[in-house]
């Protein structure tokens, strides 16, 4: 079983970092975004750490029927050091989402005392509190300070795609470890949406009925397809959204109809209905 869902880009603004009680929480505003649009707004809590970014903890924020509202995420019982918020703006085309804005809060301190979290502004130079730390790291901040970063750069994995989010790199610098840029994988969530897919239907048991279900994705290409073709004894449900619906199409086990793609390879479900009338189920 398989789970994997236009136009003004939304504005979104205020992000912000606080504590609460056992924890911190993250938040932002947001205008523009209507329901059943064509952008998607996924806001992370990323703790700094290594020259690197950890995300934490992201939610997706699925719009409001006025397009303004707030996006709002916990984290509970946060390590202590170097916070920030930001919001990636998505966007959906032809199946697959592509990130088109990125908007980020400034950094906090975030220091957890066993007894309660406290979160402050974070300036650059600030020391950390913790004086062994702070010692062993001042030389290194001080040579870091103005790097020209033309030393050479590497890409980091900072989360490996799935079927509902693409993968995130980061671009390091090699002379002095620090952060150069975040980049989507365009298309990296697509893909393993595809190859999950292909491979729930291979690896099915002999005449097992497997469930696909989706609300972000709305197309097959054409390896999904050749599994479905050629596993003839497993019945595929597939549950997808379209314009705000969820609709449940069956291709039944022993199906002999060739399924067609376009020049692409691809195959959209509302194509697949063509052959396998569905229903729509909300």
């Amino acid at each position: 079983m398989l789970f994997a869902y236009a136009a003004q880009v939304p504005v979104v603004s205020e992000c912000y970092l606080a504590q609460e009680a056992g924890g911190i929480k993250a938040g932002c505003r947001f205008e523009d975004y209507p329901q059943q649009g064509e952008y998607t707004l996924t806001l992370y809590i990323r703790r700094a750490e290594g020259g690197s970014e950890t995300i934490i903890a992201f939610r997706e924020e699925a719009g409001t029927p006025s397009g303004t509202g707030e996006i709002q995420l916990a984290a509970a019982d946060p390590e202590s050091g170097i916070y920030r918020v930001v919001v990636v703006i998505r966007r959906e085309l032809s199946g697959a989402f592509t990130e088109c804005g990125f908007v980020s809060s400034s950094y906090y301190r975030v220091t957890n005392t066993g007894a309660g979290i406290l979160v402050e502004p974070y300036e650059e130079g600030q020391q950390s509190g913790f004086a062994e730390e702070d010692a062993s790291r001042e030389g290194e901040q001080k040579e870091a300070y103005g790097c020209p970063h033309t030393e050479g750069r590497r890409i980091e994995t900072v989360s490996s795609a799935t079927p509902v989010e693409d993968q995130v790199t980061a671009e390091i610098c090699n002379s002095c470890s620090e952060v150069l840029n975040y980049l989507t994988v365009q298309g990296s969530a697509y893909k393993a949406f595809l190859e999950e897919a292909e491979q729930t239907v291979k690896n099915a048991q002999q005449n097992e009925t497997v469930r696909i279900w989706t609300d972000r994705w709305v197309s097959f290409d054409e390896s999904v397809i050749r599994a479905i073709t050629e596993r003839k004894d497993v019945t595929v449900q597939l549950d997808y959204r379209w314009k705000g619906k969820q609709y449940l199409l069956v291709i039944p086990a022993g199906e002999t109809r060739e399924i067609m793609t376009d020049e692409n390879g691809f195959c959209g479900f509302r194509s697949l209905d063509l052959y396998f009338p569905g229903e729509e189920v909300s």
